[in-house]
């Protein structure tokens, strides 16, 4: 009886332990840096792959990841989900640029048009006329008048 229970063990027990999955990922074009998460908990954080695209996340153990690139050029992709499977790896993953989403760390254009600052323009700290004609040292300001409403005649 013993070993006719051990092969049903063994399977439940292979089951029951979850496989890891292996996910190929690549960019067009390549050189892309991935990042990547588990999806399903708010606790799982995004993580940057092993190198650039094209890369192969080993042993990833969630159900169901997210993952979308970024091109030294600052364009990125849409973020695309993968659906993990406990009996074969996924098909390989192929993340595009696009064009619709803004380039990270790029530049903001320069605005223009009345009002508009030059470059590198920075405000001045403010000052009141008191700590201008003083020199370095701040002017000690009153304290602010606080005024109430007359009383109510009950």
């Amino acid at each position: 009886m013993h070993r006719n229970l051990l092969p049903l063990l063994l399977a439940a027990a292979a089951l029951g332990a979850g496989c890891a999955s292996t996910v190929q990922v690549r960019s067009e074009p390549a050189g892309a840096r991935i990042r990547w998460r588990g999806e399903g908990r708010a606790t799982f954080r995004w993580q940057d792959a092993p190198g650039p695209a094209p890369t192969t996340l080993a042993d990833v153990y969630y159900g169901r990841i997210s993952a979308y690139a970024i091109w030294p050029d600052g364009s990125q992709s849409r973020k695309t989900e993968v659906v993990l499977s406990n009996w074969r790896d996924p098909d390989p993953v192929v993340l595009r640029p696009d064009p619709s989403l803004p380039r990270i760390g790029a530049a903001a254009p320069a605005p223009s048009g009345p009002g508009a600052r030059p470059a590198g323009y920075r405000s001045a700290p403010a000052f009141d006329k008191r700590s201008v004609q003083k020199g370095d040292a701040r002017a000690e300001l009153p304290p602010p008048k606080l005024e109430l409403p007359p009383p109510a005649d009950d």
